[in-house]
């Protein structure tokens, strides 16, 4: 009886092992994604500043010529130069974002796969299935499974004693001793 309660508690121990394992893959392929979309966010939305940038430029250049012409003040001419600041500002900000997005991929997947250039399309996200479907499976998520053997093991560890009258350290609990041979 002693040792097939101990190979029970072993077993319900290896399978809360297995499934702490599959959570953490998707734990890692959870972080993984996030940070693809956050660089997908910041590359893209550096381009589009680029973008701009040329425009801003532009806009700076016809308030000079309009300034000189006498059809615009200087204060136009300003706000025109600072609005350019302002999104050379966000260039920069968005390149450091860009930097930690791609670092923290890194991290994950290894710096050559996080050099490479992303795709121009936007990713597809698959769309979410029902809620009923949601919920029926947390009931197999890895982290409840892993939960679920766990109390199992714990539970075959505090029975034992109460069968077998006796200290068991291989099961890893003491019993009252009520049942001990002498």
């Amino acid at each position: 009886k002693t040792l097939a309660l101990r190979q029970q508690r072993r077993e319900y121990l290896a399978d809360a092992r297995t499934s702490k394992a599959a959570a953490r893959r998707r734990e890692v392929l959870r972080d993984v994604r996030r940070q693809y979309l956050e660089l997908y966010y910041t590359v893209h939305g550096q381009r589009l500043i680029e973008e701009s940038r040329t425009l801003f430029e532009q806009l700076v250049e016809v308030t000079q010529y309009q300034y000189a012409a006498g059809r615009k003040n200087q204060q136009d001419v300003l706000r025109a130069d600072v609005e350019l600041a302002l999104l050379d500002d966000r260039r920069t900000q968005i390149r450091t974002e860009q930097e930690r997005a791609r670092a923290a991929l890194a991290r994950l997947i290894g710096s050559g796969a996080a050099a490479r250039s992303l795709s121009a399309g936007s990713p597809v996200l698959p769309s979410l299935p029902p809620r009923a479907q949601i919920e029926a499976a947390l009931e197999r998520h890895p982290v409840m499974v892993e939960q679920e053997h766990q109390v199992q093991a714990v539970v075959v560890s505090q029975v034992a004693p109460q069968h077998l009258g006796r200290n068991d350290p291989l099961l890893g609990v003491e019993g009252s001793g009520a049942g001990e041979r002498r």
